[in-house]
């Protein structure tokens, strides 16, 4: 089991203490009377004594019989009856009152009493037996709040409860809820109680400085313990179970509970962090009142609203190279938005410039760059090391550096900071690759995705947010997997979804296609967010004929994404390539390359050959016809934008009964073209691609 998440095992019943391992015979108390308590019933056994109804003057009372060598050898009577006359301070609405105390001999066992308030009811325990499956989250914090106020009037008294869990809060018949127990701990030696020479204490919800015999014991002990039992109310799973004593009280000193979300995804990201808190190993870093907490756990998340329904868009992943090809569309052009990575930032002062001011017209993305920094590579690129979120040092970002909650938020605050800096108006949360769910990253990114949300929403209201996901494309392909995606990240409810995915381009097979566009739309039917594919070829404006929202690429490059990106970082200038709207497909322009050329010498002979096809290879757009731009650079690119710029608008002035239509008699357009030029002796790989994504794109 990794630091970050916790199997999602099933729970297994669990001891209510004695009362499960006791004959009828042991019960030796019942029918006696002592001290004038008639002993009535037996009703239970904790981990330090049995308890049993009684009657006196017409009275129920419950009596807790404690064996002396289950005590410290250092309590003596006056010690006894000082702590049990500190347990009767305790007044209160949730708390057991206790009466008096007294003495008792069975045979040759001396036992101590403590005479109290009687309960009919059951423990919290004895409920989760019957029904371990996680509560609602409001149920559960209304559970939890009682809880404290219960707390609070044991700590009024100066007692510190050292004992509190499940087996230690009783509800009673009418639903009303009562903590027992508090105190005792104190004067009870657990290393004494045995059966057959083990221990049968729970340790599960002892705090790690109980567990590490740390004096004075303080209040946040106990909201250690309040943490364990809302962490198990909310994913159904006791922290650390199952484990052997010695090693759940290992994992209690030294090992970070996993997200609770990693278990259970409905539950918020603000009440995780209070989870979180109330688990934190160090004391002073758990909150310092129960006040405090109750103020957390009542605490309103700012909502998302859904975004309304829009028209599909193409986000070009701009270069500071594109600058001037940029300014020239600009100029009698709109663009639906743009998103550029972040670590060049420093180079776009002019381009930056240029798209704040559009900024109230267009959606304007920056990629963080954070998933390269879990490679060292990352390190050759200036723009990357000098980021303020960037691993100091020469190590790369690893899921364990987050195991410090305080640096997580700061790295998601400086992340989210800097994008606004830049004037972006969609504010894209850090993001990692994982492998798998069972890779740390995984849930570390539902992590930070969670954190990004609470802190836009709290800081910057008027931004939208989004999260992406960044994985390969098998990994979709698995049903578990793909359903726990589109669950944990359904439940976070994001503005957008980006999906890098790799490797999602023209060649991938139909598996990987069907299941990826069955995720997106999964996760957009789960959440209502808009859904991004980013790095995508030219085909994939199928994709926005389906319900996707927006697609990325570069003008002309960047269209396929792949791991070895961030692993290797991409280095050298990247070939400009030529969009033939006729045929989906970018051609690469260079010296070393005819395709271009033999293309366009086709066009006659193919329209002979296809007088019913409307075919337009040679383009006469703005771009192509450009007087000062480069020809083998900028305006290939420039051409690519005011192309593009037409399929998004021509899709986005379809009815919807035209819409399938359309998108297919392209890709078969572009079939029979490719087909023939490659017949003809054009060096073309095969276009069998188009055939699967035509089939793919047909099934939804």
């Amino acid at each position: 089991m990794n630091l970050l998440i916790q199997t999602r095992t099933k729970l297994h019943k669990i001891p209510t203490c004695f009362s499960d391992i006791m004959r009828n015979e042991d019960y030796f108390m019942l029918g006696k009377t002592i001290n004038g308590y008639k002993i009535e019933k037996f009703v239970g056994a904790g981990q330090f004594g049995e308890v049993y109804k009684a009657t006196k003057n017409n009275k129920v009372y419950a009596i807790k019989f404690i064996r002396n060598d289950f005590m410290f050898k250092d309590i003596q009577e006056g010690r006894f009856k000082r702590e049990v006359s500190a347990l009767q301070k305790v007044k209160g609405k949730y708390t057991v009152e206790i009466f008096e105390d007294g003495k008792h001999m069975e045979g040759s066992i001396p036992y101590r009493m403590i005479i109290m308030e009687y309960v009919n009811g059951q423990t919290l325990r004895e409920i989760r037996n019957r029904d371990n499956k996680s509560w609602d989250q409001d149920k559960a914090i209304a559970f939890i709040i009682d809880v404290l106020k219960g707390l609070k009037d044991i700590h009024y008294a100066g007692i510190i409860h050292r004992d509190l869990k499940p087996e230690n809060i009783k509800i009673t018949n009418d639903g009303k809820l009562k903590i027992l127990d508090y105190g005792l701990a104190k004067i009870i030696d657990y290393s004494s109680i045995t059966q057959t020479g083990k221990p049968i204490g729970t340790f599960f919800y002892m705090s790690p400085e109980l567990a590490k015999g740390e004096k004075p014991v303080k209040p946040g002990s106990d909201y250690y313990s309040v943490g364990v039992i809302l962490f198990e109310l909310l994913t159904g799973q006791i922290l650390f179970y199952p484990a052997t004593d010695a090693q759940i009280i290992h994992k209690t000193i030294n090992v970070k509970p996993p997200y609770p979300s990693s278990l259970n995804p409905k539950i918020t990201n603000n009440i995780e962090n209070v989870i979180l808190k109330l688990l934190n190993k160090q004391i002073f870093q758990r909150y310092h009142s129960i006040e405090e907490i109750i103020d957390a756990l009542t605490q309103i998340p700012v909502e998302i609203k859904p975004s309304k329904v829009e028209k599909v868009k193409f986000y070009p992943r701009v270069i500071p190279s594109d600058t001037s090809i940029l300014e020239d569309f600009l100029k009698s052009n709109e663009i639906d938005g743009v998103d550029f990575p972040i670590n060049l930032h420093y180079l776009y002062k002019k381009l930056n410039a240029l798209l704040r001011r559009k900024s109230n017209i267009m959606e304007f993305f920056a990629d963080p760059s954070t998933n390269r920094m879990a490679f060292t590579n990352f390190r050759k690129t200036k723009g990357l090391r000098e980021l303020s979120y960037a691993p100091q040092g020469y190590d790369a970002l690893t899921p364990d550096v987050f195991a410090d909650d305080d640096y997580l938020k700061e790295f998601v605050s400086k992340v989210v900071e800097l994008q606004v800096t830049n004037g972006c108006n969609i504010l894209t949360a850090p993001f990692f690759y994982f492998d798998n769910t069972s890779d740390d990253w995984f849930p570390l990114n539902l992590k930070l995705l969670r954190e990004s949300i609470d802190y836009v929403r709290t800081n910057y209201p008027q931004y939208k947010i989004s999260g992406a996901i960044c994985t390969q494309a098998e990994v979709l392909c698995k049903q578990k997997e793909r359903n726990t995606i589109i669950e944990d990240y359904g439940h976070c409810k994001t503005d957008f979804l980006q999906f890098f995915i790799d490797k999602i381009y023209d060649d991938v097979n139909d598996a990987q296609l069907y299941n990826f566009i069955l995720t997106a739309k999964s996760i957009k039917e789960y959440s209502h967010t808009k859904i991004v594919a980013c790095r995508m070829p030219t085909v994939a404006l199928g994709l926005l004929t389906i319900g996707f929202d927006a697609i990325t690429s570069g003008l002309g490059v960047l269209d396929s994404f792949s791991k070895s990106i961030i692993v290797k970082e991409e280095e050298g200038r990247m070939p400009t390539r030529y969009y033939f709207r006729d045929l989906l497909i970018c051609v690469v322009i260079s010296p070393q390359s005819r395709v271009y050329q033999d293309i366009i010498s086709q066009e006659e002979e193919l329209k002979k050959l296809l007088p019913k096809l409307k075919i337009n290879l040679e383009c006469n757009c703005d771009g192509c016809n450009h007087d000062s731009l480069s020809a083998n650079f900028q305006k290939p690119r420039l051409h690519f934008l005011h192309e593009i710029k037409r399929d998004i608008e021509e899709i986005n002035s379809l009815k919807p009964t035209e819409i399938r239509s359309y998108i297919i008699d392209r890709i078969d357009k572009a079939y029979l073209l490719q087909q023939k030029l490659i017949e003809r002796g054009i060096k073309l790989n095969s276009p069998n691609y188009l055939q699967t994504w035509k089939d793919i794109l047909l099934k939804f």
